[in-house]
C-alpha cells in the first residue's frame, strides 16, 4: 500500500531517514484530544462480564503455555480472575446492573489509559498533494513529504488500518475481548479530520522500527524549501538508499493546484 509521510525538517527526521527507521508515537501525544480517548459505555451486562472472564482465563493459560509455566501460577491467577469478576456480578445496583461500583469500569479505564501511553502508531496520508497537509505537517512547504510503499516491509508495517470519520463520535463498550471495538478506540475520528485521509500502523511499543530501505519510493520537497535542506536531503537519500528513491518538488500548477516535477540530479 502506497502512503506518505509530511515532515517539517528537522534532526528527528534526518535520523530516521539516515538510519533507515520509522518512529511510532505513542497516542497519548497525538494533537486530537479525543484520539484513542472516545468515551466508554460503562454498562456490562451479565453475558459480557462471562465472556470477559473466560477470555481472560484463555489469556492467562495462552501466556503459561508459551513460557513454558507449569508452575501453579496459573491456577493462582485464574483463582484470582474468578474472586474478582464473582463480586463484580455480584455488584448489583437498582435495576440489577452488575458492576454498580464501577469497579470493572476503572479497571478498563486505567487499562485503556497505560495503552495510550504504550502502544506505537505512525501516521500517513494516502495522498502527497494535499494543501492542508502540506501547511499543517510540513511546515507551510518548507518541509517535504516522503512516499513509502508498505508492502516492502511486513515487520514494520505490520498491521494498517484507514481511520474511519464521523459526525458524532460514539460511546463504545470495551472490554478486553471486544477487539474490534479496541480497534475502532484507534481509527475512529471527528470528520472535521477527514481531510487527512489517514491511514495507520500499529506496533505493539512506541519507538524506533528499522524500515526496509526499499520501502522508501520517493521523496517530494515543498515549494519553499530552502535549499542547503533539499541539498542535505538529497544527499543523505543518495547515499543510503541508491538511486531508487525518485526526488520531486511541489509547484503550482494549472489554476494554483499542486503538481510535481522531478528534480535534476
Amino acid at each position: 500500500m502506497m502512503l506518505y509521510k509530511y515532515h517539517t525538517i528537522n534532526d528527528d527526521l534526518k535520523a530516521s531517514l539516515a538510519e533507515q527507521y520509522v518512529w511510532f508515537s505513542a497516542p497519548s501525544s497525538f494533537n486530537d484530544i479525543n484520539d484513542s480517548a472516545l468515551r466508554l459505555d460503562s454498562r456490562y451486562t451479565e453475558e459480557e462480564i462471562l465472556r470477559e472472564l473466560d477470555f481472560v482465563r484463555a489469556q492467562i493459560y495462552r501466556i503459561a503455555s508459551m513460557q513454558q509455566d507449569y508452575s501453579t501460577n496459573p491456577l493462582l491467577l485464574e483463582a484470582q480472575a474468578q474472586h474478582f469478576f464473582s463480586s463484580i456480578l455480584m455488584d448489583r445496583g437498582p435495576e440489577g446492573q452488575p458492576d454498580h461500583n464501577g469497579r470493572l469500569h476503572a479497571s478498563v479505564e486505567k487499562s485503556l489509559e497505560d495503552r495510550r501511553h504504550r502502544i506505537g502508531i505512525s501516521c500517513y496520508s494516502q495522498g502527497n498533494s494535499n494543501e492542508l497537509l502540506w501547511a499543517h505537517y510540513a511546515a507551510a512547504h518548507y518541509g517535504l513529504c516522503l512516499g513509502i510503499e508498505t508492502a516492502f516491509d511486513r515487520e514494520c508495517f505490520q498491521q494498517l488500518e484507514q481511520v474511519k470519520y464521523v459526525e458524532v463520535l460514539p460511546k463504545l463498550k470495551l472490554l478486553s475481548h471486544m477487539g474490534e471495538n479496541l480497534k475502532k478506540l484507534y481509527t475512529i475520528k471527528s470528520s472535521a479530520w477527514s481531510y487527512e485521509q489517514e491511514v495507520r500502523a500499529f506496533q505493539h511499543g512506541f519507538g524506533k522500527y528499522r524500515m526496509n530501505p526499499r520501502c522508501l519510493v520517493n521523496v517530494a520537497f515543498g515549494i519553499r524549501t530552502r535549499e542547503a535542506d533539499l541539498n542535505e536531503i538529497c544527499g543523505v537519500v543518495r547515499k543510503r538508499y541508491g538511486r531508487q528513491v525518485a526526488l520531486l518538488q511541489m509547484t503550482r500548477g494549472a489554476g494554483g493546484k499542486l503538481a510535481l516535477r522531478a528534480l535534476a540530479d
